[in-house]
């Protein structure tokens, strides 16, 4: 049996390591879906901006190509999509246009590095995917 204040003290400990246990760090979301330390994986639709550490934002503004080998056809290549980000980070911003398959497949601005990594939904032949539809994956990391 456990002394009152030693009981008191397990308390605490287990309390306080419950309210941590459903916190995830932004720095350790990457690792636990098998990425590098300090890169994380994010999924933006067309329009959607996410909020990263330290208050850096990233926008998927459009989806400009997408010569991706439809699921239902047999292709020689594979195909790419591209994506046109906006990334601001403090009083500066910029724009670029990245692709999943052919370079660039990434850019860096002020300390951060985003590359992407493909898009959904799979095309189909000979029907088009609406731009609301797209939704980029993307990993986003920061530069030592």
């Amino acid at each position: 049996m456990l002394h009152p204040a030693e009981a008191a003290r397990y308390s605490a400990l287990l309390l306080l390591l419950t309210g941590c246990a459903g916190s995830q760090d932004p720095a350790t979301v990457g690792q636990a879906a098998g990425l590098p330390a300090g890169e994380q994986e994010v999924r933006l639709a067309i329009g959607e901006t996410r909020t990263l550490p330290g208050g850096a934002r990233l926008s998927l503004t459009a989806v400009p190509g997408d010569s991706r080998c439809p699921r239902d056809v047999a292709c020689v290549w594979a195909g790419s999509v591209a994506a046109t980000l906006h990334l601001t980070a403090g009083y500066a911003d910029t724009t670029a246009t990245i692709n999943s398959m052919m370079e660039p497949r990434a850019f860096a601005f002020r300390g951060w590095r985003v590359a992407l990594l493909g898009a959904s939904p799979d095309p189909e032949a000979g029907t088009p995917i609406p731009p609301e539809s797209y939704r980029v994956s993307l990993t986003v990391s920061r530069a030592p």
